[in-house]
């Protein structure tokens, strides 16, 4: 009997792809706390398959002077490494700036009709709420993220929750987008101060609700070498009570792409450069990348056509300290596995496969790629086939575990 005469190619494949792009979208949204802080700056350490994908996201920003910091770090940064390449329409009207090739990750700063965003305009009163949901109406962002201006210095506990609740109430009128949430600039008034406590009323509520949060604050405290300025009367132009935390920085690091000189309103270069560097993480993050460690497996991709026989290049990207790997493939829907070149040690980030012959057509057929970090792995029933002839290669699902380095990847092999 001949499986693929009872399901035709077209079918088979249009629901299998269509499993595969359900999964990328369930993990780029899963809902869980994205806490970024001044530990999440070096972006070295975002994989650039990550990047590629954060540059698919759409994004609304509103904010006042203080919120444009991000934007004059994120077009310095582009300025500086073309990896990095944003597209920001900047207009009191409503609309994306125009698809760019190569991609660039798309924003529209501003809520009609303004560009300077004040909370009335945003989520304080009614007026500024259906400002906010006439933008998010339209589809066309995944991500909506507004900033603070001083507000939050002198703001009541009753107030803050306001700003929740409302935040979390677009939430759910909008399952298909996230709204970011921020924490207002430094104030000088360090760990006592009215600022600091309602700076983390709104951290504690995104970790026990599983929001996103753009840490503005604590970007601000630190220097890059972790060195801590808030008890020493910091502030949001990098000042404190022996001097100017981000001058002295740069005074010792000259050259640093981190000081290189922009527009940054209220506060130094570094500042904002630091702000640009944790916004590319948080967009990394928000389009999947786990930096507690996945292995990302490249190829094979949705619709290789490969002969069954040949030679096949499986190619990964991995943490650094996932150093060598194994290659299993399992015909029978994981019950039993069939190392891939059990006779060697496989290292690096990619490895020629030859596909299997089988005697006859059979379905459930996986490949994964593993190394010593594993911890568990979960995977999705599927009705893949192995053929015997010319077939076609498509990766269904793409398990990433937290604290964990793996990635199974589900494959359809039909004549």
């Amino acid at each position: 009997m001949s499986i693929n005469r009872k399901i035709p190619i077209k079918a088979l494949l249009f629901t299998l792809i269509t499993l595969f792009t359900f999964a990328i979208s369930h993990t780029a949204s899963s809902q869980e706390p994205v806490i970024i802080d001044h530990t999440c700056t070096d972006i070295t350490q975002i994989p650039a398959y990550w990047l590629e994908q954060a540059k698919r996201l759409t994004i609304h920003y509103a904010h006042t002077s203080h919120g444009s910091q991000v934007n004059s770090g994120i077009l310095k940064l582009e300025s500086q490494n073309s990896t990095y390449s944003v597209a920001i329409r900047t207009s009191s009207t409503e609309g994306l700036p125009q698809v760019e090739d190569p991609p660039a990750l798309r924003m529209y700063d501003g809520n009609p009709d303004e560009t300077y965003i004040q909370p009335n305009d945003y989520w304080e009163g009614e007026d500024g709420k259906d400002r906010t949901r006439g933008v998010a109406n339209t589809g066309h962002y995944d991500f909506s993220m507004w900033s603070w201006c001083g507000q939050v210095s002198g703001a009541t506990e009753t107030y803050i929750q306001n700003y929740l609740d409302t935040l979390n109430r677009f939430e759910t009128e909008y399952p298909g987008m996230r709204f970011i949430y921020m924490t207002g600039h430094l104030d000088g008034g360090g760990s006592t101060g009215n600022l600091h406590v309602r700076n983390q009323q709104i951290r504690d509520y995104c970790i026990a609700n599983d929001k996103v949060l753009f840490d503005f604050a604590d970007i601000e405290r630190y220097d890059p070498d972790g060195t801590d300025y808030l008890d020493l009367g910091a502030n949001d132009s990098c000042g404190y009570s022996g001097g100017n935390w981000a001058d002295e920085w740069c005074g010792t690091h000259t050259g640093s792409d981190l000081c290189a000189s922009c527009s940054c309103a209220h506060s130094k270069p570094l500042n904002c450069n630091q702000k640009a560097r944790a916004f590319w993480w948080m967009m990394a993050r928000l389009a999947g990348w786990d930096p507690d460690g996945t292995i990302t497996v490249l190829t094979p991709e949705a619709g290789d056509i490969i002969p069954s026989g040949s030679e096949y290049q499986i190619s990964w990207e991995s943490p650094a300290e996932a150093e060598t790997f194994k290659l299993k493939y399992s015909t029978d829907n994981g019950a039993t596995w069939i190392r891939i070149d059990k006779e060697i040690e496989i290292t690096g980030i990619s490895h020629d496969w030859t596909v299997p012959t089988p005697r006859k057509n059979k379905k459930k057929c996986l490949v994964k790629v593993n190394n010593d970090y594993i911890a568990k792995c979960y995977m999705a029933e599927n009705n893949s086939i192995l053929a015997t002839r010319d077939v076609t290669l498509t990766p269904i699902f793409a398990a990433i575990i937290s604290n964990s380095y793996k990635h199974t990847i589900f494959l359809v092999l039909v004549i």
